[in-house]
């Protein structure tokens, strides 16, 4: 019946209108808007806070402010309200959610690095295709041939590293995910796909990288994994030991899925998201079992602009916001119009539309992990959109300007360490009167 109706309105679109886009994400979907003014009036205090103590925040000269820019701006956007307001009711909450935010430019431009270039698609391919299909695992025998096999294993899953230290791609993990996924895009069902990261490679292809990644989530994550930050406390210890640990650890079969070359240039543009909604067979007890999690698709909104060209910086009035918002993106049968962004499912020949399901495997053991790489991709995707896309973030620098070797605003930094050393002196003053006392 389902299939029915979208073919019905798939017909009425082509017959009232050619030109009309297939069904995309609007706005409103994604954006909380029925709260927007409320949380503009709050982010307008923050940022005159910001212009006001730039100064001293940032220990820079004042020539040298400037307002928020627009990953700074989705953040804040995308931000619980309830928090947002929590945090303006003391300054020294103010400053350090004015810390945390400035963290999100170099957060969005490495997540933005997903695409694969296509030198790296091309070794990719080539390697691939020397790789022996998968056993299935044997049972354990007294000839010691399963410890020749096993030792094999561990060689071709271990991480290399080239000359500069930078972690290498594993073809080993790469063909686990092929495998799991049938050959096939999870999306679109069709052959020759790559292998794409859920959270991108460059996370922790080299020690800089690493430590850079490590910063973000403390710096800024935890305030987008949750639907109020600060309520579960150990999110950013579980992604610290994911992706903070091990050079190379994103080439991980439970941080990859399967995509076209299109799909997966437009995921790591932001044109895209992935939603995390349940598994099938959770409660399935053998680790090595391969279960589902279902996966719901989402168009992100689409911030209009020239073909080619970033987007105009965002205002700050509902209405400004909303009109930078268009309800789709290109003229499908117009060539002086910008090309659309969407997609069909060849084995419905319907269009791919925001809501559609669809499930991705893992063995039950790596289960968690993968369902947090997709948490955190949903969170960085959403504000990635918002801010632009790949294009706009692309000139942020790789570390924020206004922070610290540490990521801490510097005034912020002298403040809490003075308050440290008045808290460690009248704790020792307390225990020499308990001292002179005894």
């Amino acid at each position: 019946m389902a299939g029915n109706e979208r073919a019905q309105r798939e017909l009425q679109r082509v017959l009232d209108n050619s030109d009309k886009m297939p069904e995309q994400q609007s706005a409103a979907e994604l954006l909380p808007v029925e709260e927007m003014e409320e949380r503009l009036q709050y982010i307008n205090m923050l940022e005159k806070y910001w212009h006001d103590n730039f100064a001293r925040l940032s220990q820079k000269p004042g020539e040298a402010y400037r307002s928020f820019n627009d990953a700074e701006l989705s953040a804040l956007l995308y931000m619980d309200t309830g928090y947002l307001r929590d945090q303006l009711m003391q300054w020294s909450s103010t400053e350090l959610l004015i810390q945390s935010i400035q963290g999100i430019p170099a957060a969005l431009k490495i997540f933005a690095t997903k695409a694969v270039s296509a030198a790296e698609a091309e070794a990719l391919q080539a390697v691939s295709k020397k790789i022996p299909p998968l056993r299935p695992p044997s049972v354990s025998s007294a000839s010691g041939d399963d410890d020749d096999e096993k030792e094999a294993t561990e060689k071709r899953r271990s991480t290399k590293l080239d000359s500069s230290g930078k972690a290498q791609r594993n073809n080993y993990y790469a063909e686990k995910r092929r495998h799991l996924d049938g050959y096939r895009c999870v999306l679109t069902g069709t052959r020759d796909a790559q292998v794409c990261h859920i959270i991108p490679f460059a996370a922790n292809a080299t020690k800089d990288g690493m430590d850079r990644w490590h910063k973000v989530i403390l710096a800024s994550m935890r305030l987008f994994l949750q639907e109020r930050p600060g309520v579960d406390f150990g999110a950013e210890a579980r992604l610290h030991s994911l992706f903070g640990f091990e050079q190379g650890v994103s080439d991980r079969h439970w941080n990859t899925i399967s995509l076209t070359p299109t799909m997966h240039d437009w995921w790591g543009r932001g044109y895209f998201g992935l939603k995390y909604i349940g598994t099938n067979n959770a409660n399935v007890q053998d680790p090595n079992a391969v279960i589902t999690l279902r996966i719901q698709f989402h168009w992100m909104p689409w911030r209009r602009r020239e073909l080619g060209q970033k987007p105009a910086p965002l205002g700050r009035t509902k209405e400004d916001i909303l009109a930078a918002i268009p309800t789709s993106c290109g003229q499908p049968s117009s060539w002086q119009g910008e090309p659309m962004v969407a997609m069909s499912r060849p084995e419905t020949g319907f269009n791919l539309e925001t809501g559609d399901v669809f499930g991705v495997r893992i063995p039950r053991r790596h289960m968690e992990k993968m369902v947090e790489a997709f948490r955190m991709q949903w969170a960085l995707i959403k504000l990635l959109a918002m801010a632009g896309g790949a294009e706009a973030v692309a000139d942020y620098p790789d570390d924020p300007e206004f922070l610290d070797e540490n990521w801490e605003l510097p005034g912020f930094k002298a403040w809490r360490l003075a308050c440290m050393a008045e808290w460690a002196a009248v704790a020792e003053e307390e225990e020499r009167v308990e001292e002179g006392e005894e």
